[in-house]
């Protein structure tokens, strides 16, 4: 007898086709525990949904239960279809420029054009989502989108946790975009997580070290933002502390003041 199935309670799935990136999304939404009539709810995006939707939606009892985060809306972006092949696909959408050894990257724009035009707009005619509390989330390729993001279009998210960025990418191609972003942008009035691993990879970490010194050292008027190095971690674990400790951090204004 083969046993039941294990799902998410309350958690509901979509399939959204894009005509800017041509490929098809699978999208896991965690509704917020108690919404309340006409309220609009802070929302969470959360890219690798496949591996990170779960841990988040884990993590998110205890963080309301302890009142360190408000109620959310949880949207993990997934790929939709039989076996996906997510290292290229990802490869492909959350990289900015394209590298010999990924020929499917670099099409980050693209992938940014389809989060605010074809995305959001699913979102937020269905569910309680509150447009101007948009948290972006990523790690590896998605903590490299995630900090695209804000350098490319700040106004489309409130906060952003970026983990174990991949830095390296393209000869250093975030630290170039820092630069020139920071010359125009003194001002930069957002809420920001980065993170990475003390174990991580000898051949990616000074990379990532070398921005976070670099954002820490920018000054930008306005920003609000959290680096830490995970003791004792590598590049995948590290998401759990970084989750818990990134979402406190972002959220903190709109967190409710947990009572006495």
């Amino acid at each position: 007898m083969t046993p039941p199935t294990y799902s998410l309670e309350g958690t509901e799935v979509h399939e959204l086709p894009s005509q800017i990136t041509g490929k098809n999304y699978k999208l896991i939404v965690g509704p917020p525990y108690q919404a309340e009539p006409g309220r609009r709810y802070t929302t969470l995006y959360v890219l690798d949904g496949y591996w990170d939707f779960i841990l988040i939606e884990a993590l998110r009892g205890a963080l309301q239960y302890d009142q360190a985060i408000p109620d959310v809306l949880i949207v993990g972006i997934a790929y939709a279809g039989e076996k996906p092949d997510v290292d290229s696909l990802r490869a492909s959408d959350y990289t900015p420029t394209r590298e010999a050894s990924h020929p499917e990257s670099g099409k980050a724009p693209e992938f940014l054009r389809f989060l605010e035009q074809e995305l959001f707009p699913f979102i937020e005619s269905r569910y309680p989502s509150d447009q101007g509390h948009r948290v972006l989330s990523g790690a590896s390729f998605g903590g490299l989108f995630t900090l695209y993001a804000l350098f490319e279009k700040p106004e489309l998210f409130y906060g952003y946790v970026s983990m174990a960025p991949a830095a390296r990418w393209d000869g250093g191609w975030l630290a170039k975009r820092e630069r020139e972003f920071r010359a125009a942008h003194p001002a930069l009035e957002k809420r920001v997580w980065v993170s990475a691993a003390e174990e991580e990879d000898p051949a990616k970490l000074p990379a990532m070290l070398a921005f976070i010194k670099q954002l820490e050292g920018s000054r930008y008027q306005g920003l609000a933002l959290r680096t830490r190095i995970i003791e004792g971690e590598r590049h995948a674990a590290m998401k759990v502390e970084s989750y818990n400790r990134g979402l406190r951090w972002v959220l903190a204004p709109v967190a409710p003041k947990p009572s006495k």
